[in-house]
């Protein structure tokens, strides 16, 4: 939905989807989920929430005040 808007790039829309799937598992299932792929799956939800941040900061800026902050 936010990609149709034009705040992230459709890659990253289906990129941070996947953390959908992490949350899931750590809600529902989570004695039940091997901790090895969660603690592996922890520093890339952390990188894609920044960008996520980052998207949604630029995005902000222009609307608001015509300013790009990034590159991306």
């Amino acid at each position: 939905m936010l990609a149709g808007l034009g705040v992230y790039p459709e890659d990253f829309a289906r990129r941070i989807a996947a953390s959908a799937g992490l949350r899931n598992l750590l809600v529902h299932d989570y004695n039940d989920a091997d901790h090895s792929i969660l603690h592996a799956s922890i520093a890339t939800c952390l990188r894609d929430y920044r960008d996520y941040v980052e998207y949604v900061e630029a995005f902000v800026s222009v609307k608001e005040h015509g300013v790009h902050l990034g590159n991306r």
